[in-house]
This record gives C-alpha cells, sequence and structure tokens, in this order.
C-alpha cells in the first residue's frame, strides 16, 4: 500500500493525534531523489536546511508508530537509491552482495555456502547463479570435497563488475554521510544500535 495513503487512512481514523499526522504528511523541497518528506532531505538540495526548533514529542504508542513509520521510510528510499545506483552497472543488490562474498573469498564458494551467507533458498541462489554465469560475471567449478557439488567462482568480467559495484556502493555511502555531520552520524549510529 503506498505509504501516503497509509497515513492518510490513520489520519482520517483518529489513529494518531493530530500533532503526530501533521509531522507524519509535513512535506518540504523535493530533492533528487524526488522525495518531499522532510526526513528524506538529501544532502545534494540546493537550499541549505532550515534550522528546526527542539520540543519535546511525549513518548506515547502513536509517536512510537511514527517513529517507527519514519523507519521504514526511510530504510525505503536507502534501498531505492542502492538499487538505482547498482542498476546503472547492471546489477541487483543480490547480485552484488554475491559477487562481493565471491571477490572476497580465496577460493571458489559452494551454494550452499552463499545460500546460507544471503539468508536465501539453495533453489534461489541456484537461480542466481544461473543468471550471473548467463551474464558472463560467474562460472560453476567442480567441488573437489563433493563428485556432485559445484562451486561458484568470479570471472575477469566478474570481478570488474564487483568493483564497479563496490563504487556505487561508495558513492551512496558518501552521499549518506554528507547528510550529517561526525557527532550525528556518531549519535544516530549509538540510537539505530539499541534496535539491534
Amino acid at each position: 500500500m503506498n505509504t501516503t495513503i497509509r497515513r492518510l487512512r490513520m489520519l482520517h481514523q483518529g489513529a494518531l493525534p493530530l500533532r503526530v499526522a501533521e509531522r507524519l504528511l509535513d512535506v518540504g523541497t523535493a530533492g533528487v531523489d524526488g522525495i518531499r518528506h522532510r526526513l528524506h532531505h538529501s544532502g545534494m538540495n540546493d537550499m541549505p536546511p532550515q534550522p528546526v526548533a527542539r520540543t519535546e514529542v511525549p513518548d506515547g504508542p502513536a509517536e512510537s508508530a511514527a517513529t517507527l513509520f519514519t523507519f521504514l521510510d526511510v530504510a525505503d528510499v536507502l534501498y531505492e537509491r542502492i538499487g538505482r545506483a547498482l542498476a546503472g552497472v547492471g546489477l541487483s543488490y543480490p547480485k552484488y552482495e554475491v559477487l562481493t562474498h565471491l571477490h572476497g573469498s580465496a577460493d571458489p564458494v559452494s551454494l550452499g555456502c552463499l545460500a546460507e551467507e544471503q539468508s536465501c533458498a539453495r533453489s534461489n541462489i541456484t537461480q542466481l547463479i544461473d543468471r550471473l554465469e548467463t551474464e558472463g560475471l560467474v562460472r560453476r567449478v567442480p567441488d573437489p570435497d563433493d563428485r556432485r557439488g559445484v562451486r561458484a567462482e568470479l570471472t575477469e568480467l566478474g570481478v570488474a563488475a564487483a568493483s564497479e559495484g563496490r563504487t556505487q556502493m561508495d558513492l551512496v555511502l558518501a552521499e549518506f554521510a554528507a547528510s550529517f555531520t561526525g557527532p550525528e552520524r556518531a549519535q544516530l549510529g549509538r540510537l539505530l544500535g539499541k534496535l539491534g
């Protein structure tokens, strides 16, 4: 369901106090990512952000819901940015993760190990390796420890793709880092660390 529609329904049903609903529906200047919610402000916007007065927000179920929705929305925006950046070099995020894992391994990796690393079914990894092999990024090699098994390793093209993907990820991380000062990033890390 569209996030804005979900928020409007919550407002309409009186699920949230008016001040929380106003904060959820508050819009600001659109950034390069096209998101018009001020919580998604990009460091690349050409207008400097205006200082926001600090106010005490009561801590209750509605406010907790608003915070949770904000986390989910921000996670969606970051995932979309990463997806767009990787798509620019012909990769999806799952492909990038597999290529990175293979790039960091000294030896070919079993498909079972890749499935475990990606927390997915073996059949999903098999299909992903099929696609990567078709694209010339990965090749299957015999498993020396199991006659029936196969392992995957990068081709030269796969090494280049993993490197290009890493560059794109670094650019996204740099944009994210530019959105905060060092102390803000440290504080954000501490606060988010409480969730894990």
